[in-house]
């Protein structure tokens, strides 16, 4: 090998070491870049107004559910992002036993863990206490043991009982201000369930005087305003992003939701 043939083999395998470096070097750059673009997020704005359109897809609905006795449960699912999952579900039902009273409720359900209701924990009591009830019919004697459970005290003799994170969606009007800092949880929440709820048990007839057991329960939490236009704000995280957006409904009636519209950031 002469030295010209020496020197240009140098200079080939120089040229091709170098070229090997720089591709794996820009090759590196490309997947760092990659990484870096693929955990940023869109930034949202931290907080909204309810209600406003800027920057919001907003959906609008005609849905009036209404449960009774021929229809005990009417429902309406969601999908307030549009990405093909439901996340919401609106709920108006009957419930009740055959030889019980039939109860109304009215409920918003989160259908995954990452759609979450703004809201509030609240400490709260449940009041305990037990009567015995007499009714004379003609002779006949009617005698009630009862228990009653209600979220205030009936009588001054009834026993509370501490209830811990109690949380309860909080309501809006029109221009109020919503952030995501606030509370969130991913809850099935109520907005209304009717006042009273009776269990009885028959214990013993006789001739005349018969014994009965009812159980009460007094639904007086401070359910969600009626016959108002009022907003249930929401988060929602999928795909690294999180968005904040809204629910607007109407609870009138006993056991009627009216499903207004929905606003999600865009």
């Amino acid at each position: 090998m002469n030295g010209k043939s020496f020197q240009f083999n140098l200079i080939s395998i120089f040229y091709v070491y170098y070229h090997m470096a720089h591709s794996i070097q820009n090759l590196l750059f490309i997947l760092i870049a990659i990484l870096v673009l693929g955990s940023c997020k869109k930034k949202y704005p931290d907080s909204i107004y309810f209600g406003q359109n800027e920057g919001m897809d907003i959906q609008d609905y005609n849905v009036v559910l209404n449960a009774n006795n021929l229809k005990p449960h009417a429902s309406y699912k969601i999908d307030v992002d549009k990405d093909g999952e439901d996340d919401l579900e609106c709920t108006t039902e009957l419930i009740g036993p055959s030889n019980n009273p039939w109860y109304e409720k009215v409920r918003i359900d989160c259908l995954h863990d990452d759609i979450l209701f703004e809201g509030s924990s609240n400490s709260d009591s449940t009041f305990h206490g037990q009567d015995t009830l007499y009714l004379d019919t003609m002779g006949q004697v009617w005698v009630t043991y009862l228990e009653r459970y209600s979220c205030d005290r009936v009588n001054i003799s009834d026993n509370g009982d501490p209830v811990l994170g109690n949380f309860q969606v909080n309501s809006y009007s029109i221009g109020q201000l919503i952030n995501s800092s606030a509370e969130y949880q991913s809850e099935r929440v109520y907005l209304y369930q009717e006042d009273e709820y009776w269990l009885r048990d028959e214990l013993q007839l006789g001739p005349d005087t018969s014994y009965y057991s009812q159980i009460m329960r007094r639904y007086d939490c401070g359910w969600f305003p009626k016959n108002q236009n009022l907003y249930i704000g929401f988060k929602i995280n999928k795909g690294r992003r999180e968005k904040i957006g809204w629910v607007k409904v109407k609870v009138t009636g006993v056991q009627t939701l009216h499903l207004i519209q929905t606003g999600i950031q865009i």
